[in-house]
Order: structure tokens, then C-alpha cells, then sequence
């Protein structure tokens, strides 16, 4: 039968734990261990031990030899991609991550809007999160000047130097299209223009102030128009 071993004459033996063989073997070495486990060329050894499981956190796809064929899982690492013996493979810290078996902590890559001041996880310390109104532009592996404020915000969302490290909105009547770094980076509108809110993303955002208009215009939708019965282009009116 299947998992078993032997002649017919002298009686068929159990594979040993953890391994299988097909109808009609005859020796131990047709016992093969089971995926995720390993012994001597990917068999059962003779007796009662079987094939061993890979350490905690690693798999192997086929049929292990050595423990050196068991690799690390999915946002884990260990020595050279493998877990040690009594020792299982170690998780990456929170928010961060590795595609493939790690061999080290920095291996694990920090998240997109996150960062470590290494690049990389560090030991006993998680990926922190961009401050609020910032993130890394979908990149991922930043150092913390990668976090960069949004459009229509402005700070040191990336300075180490700096204590507060914050994204400010950009006042009435400024505005700032893309995500970048810097203090200053909100853009004015210019000369008797404002924006209705904080936060405007964009230049076409601005709008003239109702002030602006000479005294036969009236603002509509930001821009100054002569009343009727005058004609002109807004600034002048006659």
C-alpha cells in the first residue's frame, strides 16, 4: 500500500512521520518528505524519527534535504533566507515588509507613507507614518525625508532637524499644485486675487477680490464684469 515500504516476504514497515511513498516501494528511500519538511536527500531516514518540519515562519516548495531548504516566509528573515535550528525565521517590524526570503532586518522595507530613519526597519522599531497631510508619493523604502507635504500644503514634513515636523494648509490666496518639501512652497496668487478656502491645489483656484473690480463691474465667478449697459474688459469699464 501508499507509505509503506518492503517485500512481501519480509513485510511492509510505515514510512516514517511526516513523509509518503507510493504503492509498491520497496525501500525507505521511497519515502519522500512532505513539502515544508526535510531529511537526508528530501527521504525518511530508517526509524522512527521521520522527516523534520522547517522552522517557524519558512517553507520550502519541494522536498527538503537540509534545513538550509527551508526559506524564509513572506516579511520575515533569518540567516542567509533560512531559519536556524530551535529558531524560526523573525517577522519584519510593523509597516514594513520583504517580497522574498530576507537574510537580515534590513531586508524589511518600509511602506509607502512610512519611514525609518535607516531606510530599513530597525531593531526593536517600527516604520513610523508620515505626519499628517504627507506621504511618500506611492515610493516606498524612504528615509524620513522621503515624506513630503500634499499639494495645497506646506512644512518640514521630512526635516530631522526640525521638532514639529508638520504640513500646514496654504492660506487664503495661495496654493500649491504639487506634493513637494519646504516651508515656503505655497505659491500667492497675486495682486487683488484670493482663493475661497485654505488648502487650494491649484492656480485656478484664484479668483479676484470683489474690492478689485472699478465701480461699474461686479465679481461673478471670480472675475470682474463690467454692469450692464458699460463695456470693457473688467478692469476698465466705460
Amino acid at each position: 500500500p501508499a507509505n509503506e515500504y518492503g517485500l512481501a516476504s519480509g513485510g511492509c514497515q510505515q514510512c516514517g512521520p511526516n513523509s509518503k511513498s507510493p504503492p509498491y516501494s520497496t525501500l525507505v528511500d521511497d519515502c519522500e518528505c512532505d513539502v515544508n519538511h526535510f531529511g537526508p536527500d528530501g527521504h525518511a531516514p530508517e526509524g522512527a524519527a521521520g522527516c523534520a518540519i522547517c522552522p517557524s515562519n519558512s517553507s520550502s516548495r519541494i522536498r527538503g534535504s537540509t534545513i538550509n531548504d527551508c526559506t524564509c516566509d513572506r516579511n520575515h528573515y533569518g540567516p542567509d533566507g533560512h531559519g536556524k535550528e530551535g529558531q524560526g525565521c523573525k517577522v519584519c517590524p510593523l509597516n514594513s515588509f520583504n517580497n522574498s526570503n530576507g537574510s537580515k532586518l534590513e531586508d524589511c522595507t518600509c511602506d509607502v507613507n512610512h519611514y525609518s530613519p535607516n531606510e530599513h526597519a530597525e531593531e526593536e522599531a517600527d516604520c513610523a507614518k508620515c505626519t499628517d497631510h504627507s506621504s511618500t508619493n506611492d515610493t516606498i523604502g524612504n528615509v524620513l525625508a522621503g515624506c513630503l507635504c500634499d499639494a495645497g500644503y506646506q512644512g518640514d514634513a521630512g526635516n530631522s532637524v526640525s521638532a514639529k515636523r508638520t504640513c500646514a494648509a496654504c492660506s487664503k490666496g495661495f496654493f500649491k499644485d504639487s506634493i513637494g518639501y519646504g516651508s515656503g512652497s505655497c505659491t500667492a496668487c497675486g495682486k487683488d486675487m484670493t482663493t475661497d478656502q485654505k488648502a487650494s491645489t491649484s492656480v485656478q483656484d484664484c479668483k479676484q477680490l470683489a474690492s478689485a473690480c472699478p465701480t461699474k463691474a461686479v465679481l461673478i465667478s471670480g472675475t470682474c464684469l463690467c454692469n450692464p449697459g458699460y463695456f470693457g474688459d473688467g478692469v476698465t469699464c466705460s
